[in-house]
C-alpha cells in the first residue's frame, strides 16, 4: 500500500475512532430525564427495552473500536490492506468502504457462507 492511501486510511479510522468513543461515552453518562420515581408498567417496560437495545449497540460499537484499533495497529506494522487468511491485498475500494476490514470480499464471502 502506498504512503498516501495509508495516510488517508489512518484519518478515515481515527476519524470513526473518535465517533465512536464519542458515542460510548455518551451512552455512559447518566440521562437528565432519568427520574427515581415509580412509573407505570408500560415506563418500566419501554425502558428496559431502550436500555438493552444501547446495550446490544454499545456491544456492536465496541467491536468496532476493537476493529478500528486492530487496522491502526496494522498500519503501523506494515501488515494494513492484506487478507489476514489467504495474505492477498485487499483492494483499495473495499478499504475505503470498510477501513477496519480483515479479509478481501472473496475471503470474507466464504466464511459467511460457512458460517450458516
Amino acid at each position: 500500500m502506498d504512503a498516501a492511501f495509508l495516510k488517508e486510511m489512518r484519518e478515515v479510522l481515527l476519524a470513526h475512532q473518535a465517533r465512536l468513543l464519542g458515542h460510548l461515552e455518551a451512552d455512559q453518562t447518566p440521562s437528565e430525564d432519568d427520574n427515581s420515581g415509580p412509573g407505570d408498567e408500560v415506563d418500566v417496560a419501554a425502558d428496559a427495552l431502550e436500555k438493552k437495545n444501547l446495550d446490544a449497540l454499545d456491544a456492536v460499537d465496541a467491536k468496532r473500536l476493537r476493529l478500528i484499533e486492530s487496522a491502526l495497529a496494522r498500519i503501523d506494522q506494515g501488515r494494513y490492506g492484506y487478507c489476514l487468511e489467504s495474505g492477498v491485498a485487499i483492494s483499495k475500494e473495499r478499504l475505503r468502504a470498510v477501513p477496519w476490514a480483515l479479509f478481501t470480499v472473496e475471503v470474507q464471502a466464504r466464511k459467511e457462507r460457512e458460517s450458516r
